[in-house]
């Protein structure tokens, strides 16, 4: 099933099957949206991480995660790990076919590198991931995640 917003502020999503067949629907209750306030953990090479702004859609049973967060390593050019909680969970299980990416800056340089984002099996998290390039200052982290809630 794929779902995908209509235009003009119809409140309706498209639906389809494998097949393609489909067909435009009011959703009941099972879209939101808003901002929330995860949790972060730092797993790895990882001093400080602090949250700037997470923001979240769910639609049907998939959810986007929009995350800016400041993270500074603890040493330079060694993969970085944080754990964070996600804003909508179903019943406690884990996620499923979470996918993600963004990009890492250092704040005074200016250097970018990739950031990877995948899900934590044993307890509902995500845990997004990158290479430090500097550890003697914080580095902006953007990225953005899908889930599916199983």
């Amino acid at each position: 099933r794929v779902l995908f917003r209509s235009g003009a502020g119809s409140g309706k999503v498209w639906t389809s099957n494998d097949l393609g067949v489909g067909s435009w629907v009011t959703p009941a209750g099972d879209t939101a949206s808003g901002m929330y306030v995860p949790t972060l953990t730092n797993i790895a090479n990882v001093t400080n991480s602090l949250l700037t702004d997470a923001k979240y859609i769910r639609i049907g049973n998939i959810v986007t995660v929009y995350v800016n967060a400041y993270v500074t390593p603890s040493a330079d050019n060694v993969e970085c790990w944080v754990k964070m909680t996600v804003p909508i969970t179903w019943g406690g299980q884990a996620l499923d076919n979470t996918l993600g990416s963004g990009t890492m800056r250092t704040y005074t340089t200016g250097v970018y590198a990739p950031i990877l984002v995948n899900s934590s099996e044993e307890d509902g998290t995500v845990r997004f991931r990158f290479t430090s390039l500097n550890s003697s200052e914080y580095h902006v982290c953007t990225f953005s995640f899908s889930y599916l809630l199983i």
